[in-house]
């Protein structure tokens, strides 16, 4: 399993980690382009994958973004490869009680 994650367009995107899902996903986001004029910031995409994936860097490569790792944050919300508990929301909890 292989996400694709675009901080431009606050956009996540499962696939397979392997060549084949990696060229469709590039697909789909030129066929996004096409029909609605949104054009994804390659340059702000990041990929993360799973531990078995053997191919990281070509799909990587492929889709013209970075390889980065997981835990990480997106708008605030975590990230895992594990099932997230309730410290791992306590950042952005703290954040929202500083608010108030």
């Amino acid at each position: 399993m292989m996400a694709w994650w675009s901080l431009a367009d606050d956009m996540l995107v499962h696939c397979r980690g392997d060549r084949k899902s990696a060229a469709g996903l590039n697909q789909a986001l030129h066929k996004l382009h096409l029909f609605s004029g949104l054009t994804v910031n390659i340059q702000k995409g990041k990929a993360f994958f799973s531990r078995g994936c053997k191919e990281k860097d070509d799909i990587a490569a492929n889709l013209g973004v970075q390889a980065d790792c997981l835990p990480t944050t997106n708008l605030g919300l975590p990230l895992t490869r594990v099932y997230p508990k309730a410290k791992h929301y306590s950042p952005l909890i703290d954040k929202s009680k500083k608010q108030d």
